[in-house]
């Protein structure tokens, strides 16, 4: 990728409104197609909930453009490891964004970044076997980006993915993860997370839309976290500029309640391990 200035627009888009979930079990959050979609929460949450209200005493702040940044350092140990190079070498560029916001900022960023304006997107459907996903990398032009979910590939095998990442790296392609349910896929936080790490270790340009409303229950609160590997510390530095100068106009100050909640789940020793049992109980009930 080729890093160039940021020009910002003028468009502005504030979030405004925060709501606290409900303290029941499962709860009705959306609809779809004149059906209401269930949402589990987390004890593990409404704990960290209560932790953060009583320290803020009910004050919901707004942030700098980038985040909460403890929020954005836990979030991306818990997507590379804690003992990643990656993290070690300063080669992750991680920002908060809100909801829905973040397909936006990539989009922005990569028409800032790149040489030509012709890139291709390629979904990646569920359940894909290795040999036709090597296909399609082998195939595809450069760059392409292919997209997919940590759980429509979640089938596949560590072996599986370090032949994909030699093909990423041979064909010269990007891989775009969106990260909803990490832990809950297998009940292992770590292993849900294997694909990007692979990948990832392997000099693969790697980004990753990690969401919490699956895996939390955060269906009230606008959290997303936003990762884009990258080849230096330097090359970190540059693309924090440019998403802060995308992020300035589009939402200017994402909320500071959601990303203290999760930064409490991830950090508190108990907390995390509690969150680690619930998403264990989630993954058996969903298979």
């Amino acid at each position: 990728l080729m890093l160039v200035t940021v020009r910002p627009s003028a468009r502005t888009n504030r979030i405004s409104s925060h709501k606290n979930i409900s303290h029941l079990r499962w709860v009705h959050s959306s609809i779809d197609n004149g059906n209401l979609q269930q949402k589990r929460t987390f004890q593990s949450a409404q704990k960290a909930r209560e932790f953060v209200d009583q320290s803020s005493k009910g004050i919901h702040e707004y942030l700098k453009f980038s985040g909460y940044k403890p929020f954005t350092e836990s979030a991306a140990a818990l997507v590379f490891g804690k003992t990643s190079p990656l993290i070690k070498e300063k080669k992750i560029a991680s920002v908060q964004t809100v909801a829905h916001a973040s397909e936006r900022v990539i989009k922005d960023f990569l028409a800032l970044s790149l040489s030509t304006s012709h890139v291709s997107t390629i979904k990646i459907s569920n359940g894909i076997q290795a040999n036709i996903f090597l296909d399609q990398i082998k195939s595809a032009s450069s760059p392409s980006f292919f997209e997919m979910s940590t759980t429509d590939v979640g089938h596949l095998s560590i072996d599986d993915w370090k032949k994909l990442a030699s093909a990423f790296h041979t064909s010269k392609q990007v891989a775009l993860f969106r990260l909803v349910n990490q832990g809950m896929i297998s009940g292992d936080l770590d292993k849900d997370a294997l694909p990007i790490r692979i990948l990832a270790e392997h000099g693969i340009p790697v980004i990753v839309i990690q969401s919490f409303v699956e895996n939390l229950g955060l269906q009230s609160d606008s959290i997303e976290c936003l990762h884009i590997t990258t080849s230096s510390a330097a090359s970190t530095t540059a693309v924090m500029s440019q998403l802060n100068g995308i992020i300035r106009p589009m939402y200017s100050n994402p909320p500071a309640h959601g990303a203290k909640i999760i930064h409490r789940v991830l950090s508190d020793p108990d907390t995390f391990q509690q969150w680690q049992s619930e998403l264990k109980t989630a993954s058996r009930e969903s298979q």
